[in-house]
């Protein structure tokens, strides 16, 4: 009952043809990064990649889903931070390390953890700017906006705290309250920055290891007849740099897994193994992408050109990089549609090259995604 209740509020606005309004954000976004790369020489390798690509998804998603700037640089810090992106990383951190401990232990940590409690005021303070200046908007304003924002529509549902502690039952309550608010905003934050920013630093990470990639997909956003760059109007023509951010999530995943709670007793025909109610099954969707059972072509290559052919049509469980059924991830559209358009304005200007062995040896850190460890690449502007 509450999923239902929250998922009526937020996941009308990541459909299709809601997202399709924000292009022009993301490529906003995108420009102001290639404007600080111009500044830098061709020779000079970036080794914090992964740190560029979290602020830029920060600032993308805060102003599609929070018409808020998040890029606000604290001048403590080195130009390339801001100190939510700080607070958040570390919330992040946090979670990876609690995940699978117990509740009494995790409860406990959280309460007694200094670091941890500074780093929340840091994100309640700039959660709470964003709702005080929602709720300045007239009430029509509001009304009218919660149809593409989301803000705007989690402050409309806003209980207030009398109503809330008024409404025991689950099924009975409407709307979300100031706690629900806070929770919905922060776990926003973190999914809609950290994923997929972590899965745009594989792709460049990616594009520096293979120039023959590179050059296809250059070649795809080129029109045939005149020369120039496509318009992001063509966008469903880019069927080459779909199966490259395919194959990328695939080969590169930002997550291990998922896991679901057992509803009622069950047996796994195959095995006759028994599954009782309340047990945890782990869906292991990177071992799964990696199973040469299901694969045709050899899955420890990386080769995006599977999603045109022999791969195409998999087991549908073979590849799940935003889960699936009733509870996959809501922003697997407009992640898909922030990759799609970043790394096709990039293309548009720049030529990604490799770093050398010394800074561009690829590995990952397992945080609460998996990040690459060792990224440096050149940026050479055509």
């Amino acid at each position: 009952a509450k999923f239902k209740r929250h998922g009526a509020i937020t996941m009308p606005l990541f459909r299709r043809n809601k997202i399709l309004s924000n292009i022009n954000i993301i490529i906003d976004g995108t420009d102001q990064l290639l404007d600080r790369w111009r500044t830098q020489s061709s020779e000079h390798v970036h080794t914090d990649i992964v740190e560029q690509c979290q602020n830029l998804l920060l600032e993308v998603f805060g102003m599609i889903a929070f018409d808020y700037d998040l890029e606000t640089i604290n001048e403590n810090l080195s130009e390339n931070k801001n100190e939510l992106t700080e607070a958040l990383k570390y919330i992040v951190d946090v979670f990876r390390m609690i995940t699978y401990a117990p509740s009494i232990i995790s409860t406990t940590y959280l309460k007694y953890n200094p670091r941890y409690q500074r780093a929340r005021t840091t994100i309640e303070r700039y959660l709470n700017n964003m709702v005080e200046q929602e709720l300045t908007e007239s009430l029509d304003s509001r009304t009218e906006r919660k149809k593409i924002s989301l803000i705007a529509s989690l402050v409309s549902s806003l209980q207030t705290d009398e109503k809330a502690e008024a409404v025991k039952k689950e099924e009975d309550k409407k709307g979300i309250s100031r706690k629900e608010l806070f929770d919905e905003m922060l776990m926003f934050l973190i999914a809609g920055y950290e994923t997929t920013s972590t899965a745009l630093a594989w792709c460049i990470y990616q594009l520096s290891k293979h120039p023959r990639i590179q050059e296809k997909i250059k070649k795809e956003l080129i029109d045939d007849n005149t020369g120039q760059y496509l318009s992001f109007d063509h966008l469903d023509s880019f069927v080459y740099l779909d199966c490259f951010i395919n194959e990328v999530l695939r080969y590169s995943p930002t997550t291990d897994g998922t896991s679901r709670t057992v509803v009622v007793d069950d047996c796994l025909p195959s095995s006759g193994t028994r599954l009782y109610k309340g047990d945890q099954v782990l869906i292991p969707s990177s071992a799964l992408a990696r199973d040469d059972r299901h694969w045709k072509i050899d899955p420890n290559l990386f080769y995006p050109e599977r999603f045109l052919n022999e791969d195409k049509h998999r087991h549908p469980c073979a590849f799940l990089p935003f889960g699936n059924g009733h509870r996959q991830c809501i922003g697997q559209d407009l992640a898909r549609l922030e990759l799609r358009i970043i790394l096709a304005r990039m293309l548009q200007q720049v030529t990604i090259g490799d770093g050398g062995p010394e800074f561009n040896t690829g590995g990952c850190i397992q945080r609460l995604t998996i990040v690459p460890k060792h990224v440096g690449v050149t940026i050479q502007f055509s």
